[in-house]
């Protein structure tokens, strides 16, 4: 029996029609979590903690700028989701870069007492926000071409609320607690 790759493909995409998840959902979720455990392990937690900082304060630009507004400066409307996630992530940057210069008194060190496994989830968490962003500024013609396991775990209103809250939870319960004895 002969196996092409293009029956493979058109079996996978039934597969993932009909609600199972494939091997390709498996390996993309594992991707996912693979690239989110290494970038918590590459940036350490203070700065991820930093790089969540910034995810919300870019978000939270993006969703209040009054874009027809700006027509003295050539804009006259919202950008395409292209450009919004281009935004999205260039004031990421920037805020990871300055917040720790500011006022603020941000640490940007790599060091910051955690067990791993606090890392991985927290990472993972943090991933998921931005990940879940991304797709709230997809048109949805475009994340219709994404499989139902990616769907039902980043888009909709709820799920993006999930996204927007467990980094913080996550934050909040892995935060280092210094304990004093008073006598």
């Amino acid at each position: 029996m002969l196996i092409t790759i293009s029956s493979l493909f058109k079996s996978a995409t039934a597969q993932s029609l009909t609600g199972f998840v494939t091997s390709w959902d498996i390996l993309s979720l594992l991707i996912f979590v693979g690239l989110a455990i290494g970038a918590g392990y590459f940036f350490g937690k203070n700065r991820i903690n930093l790089i969540l900082i910034s995810g919300y304060f870019s978000f939270l630009i993006l969703k209040i700028v009054p874009w027809e507004r700006l027509s003295f400066i050539g804009i006259t409307k919202q950008p395409d989701s292209t450009v919004s996630i281009f935004i999205f992530f260039a004031i990421i940057v920037l805020l990871f870069l300055a917040l720790p210069q500011s006022f603020f008194g941000l640490r940007s060190s790599k060091k910051g007492k955690v067990k791993f496994w606090q890392l991985w989830i927290h990472s993972i968490l943090v991933s998921g926000f931005l990940v879940s962003v991304v797709f709230s500024f997809m048109p949805v013609k475009v994340i219709n071409d994404f499989s139902p396991l990616a769907k039902q775990i980043f888009v909709g209103q709820d799920k993006q609320f999930l996204w927007l809250i467990l980094p913080l939870i996550g934050a909040t319960i892995f935060r280092h607690r210094k304990y004093t004895v008073s006598d």
